[in-house]
C-alpha cells in the first residue's frame, strides 16, 4: 500500500510539473490579439497550415501585408509579420519544471533592431525578471573602453538584432552599428566594439557569457 501511495504522489508531482507545458506552435495560436494585433487566430492557423504543407503562400494580415511562418520547432517558432518586421517565439524551461514564453520582435529598417518580452504560458506579461539589456561597456573591447568618450560622442545608440539559439540555450545579440554610421566614422570605431554578445539561459535568467 505504501508503494502504491508513493507511486501516486510521484505521478501527481510529474503532472503538476508539466501542467504549463506548451509548444511554440500552440503559443502562437493561443496568443491574444493584443500580442499580435494584425493577426487573428484564423490567419495564424492558415499560416501554420501553409508552412506545414511546404507552401510559400503568404497570409494577409489586417493591413493587407504579407505574413508567413518561416520555421517551426517544438520550442521555437518564427514568422514574418511583414517585410519590415519578424518575430520569434521561444519556450524556455524554468528550474521549477514550468515554462515561460520569450517573444523576440525585430524591426528591419537599415538593419535589424530587436526587443525581447516574457510571458507566462497563458500570455500574461512578466516584467523585469529574466533579462537585462547590456550596457554600452558590455559592447566595448579593451580598446573601446579606453576610448569611451569618443565612442559616446560618435555612437548615439546601438541597433541590436536578437536571436535565441534553442539548440545551445543562448540568446545572441548582434551589433548592427555599421548600417547607422557613415563609412569613415564606422572605420574609426569598429575596433572598439565586439560584434556579438551571448547570453546563456540558466533556468532562472539570461546570463551574459564573458
Amino acid at each position: 500500500m505504501r508503494q502504491i501511495i508513493l507511486s501516486i504522489i510521484l505521478i501527481l508531482g510529474i503532472f503538476s510539473m508539466n501542467v504549463d507545458a506548451i509548444t511554440a506552435e500552440q503559443a502562437f495560436v493561443t496568443a491574444p490579439e493584443s500580442v499580435f494585433p494584425l493577426l487573428n487566430k484564423s490567419t495564424r492557423l492558415d499560416m501554420i497550415d501553409y508552412f506545414n504543407s511546404g507552401s510559400t503562400t503568404p497570409s494577409k494580415n489586417k493591413l493587407s501585408g504579407n505574413s508567413r511562418v518561416t520555421s517551426i520547432k517544438i520550442n521555437d517558432l518564427r514568422f514574418e509579420m511583414s517585410a519590415s518586421s519578424s518575430y520569434q517565439i521561444a519556450i524556455l524551461d524554468l528550474k521549477d519544471g514550468k515554462e515561460i514564453i520569450a517573444l523576440i520582435e525585430t524591426i528591419k529598417a537599415l538593419e535589424s533592431d530587436s526587443k525581447i518580452s516574457f510571458y507566462t504560458t497563458e500570455w500574461e506579461k512578466i516584467d523585469g525578471k529574466y533579462f537585462s539589456e547590456p550596457e554600452l561597456e558590455d559592447w566595448l573591447t579593451s580598446t573601446g573602453k579606453k576610448n569611451i568618450k569618443e565612442v559616446e560622442a560618435l555612437v548615439p545608440f546601438i541597433l541590436v538584432g536578437y536571436e535565441f539559439d534553442t539548440m545551445n540555450g543562448e540568446l545572441l545579440l548582434n551589433n548592427n552599428i555599421k548600417s547607422m554610421l557613415s563609412e569613415d566614422i564606422y572605420e574609426s570605431v569598429a575596433s572598439y566594439f565586439t560584434p556579438q554578445l551571448k547570453y546563456r539561459w540558466t533556468g532562472k535568467q539570461f546570463k551574459l557569457i564573458k
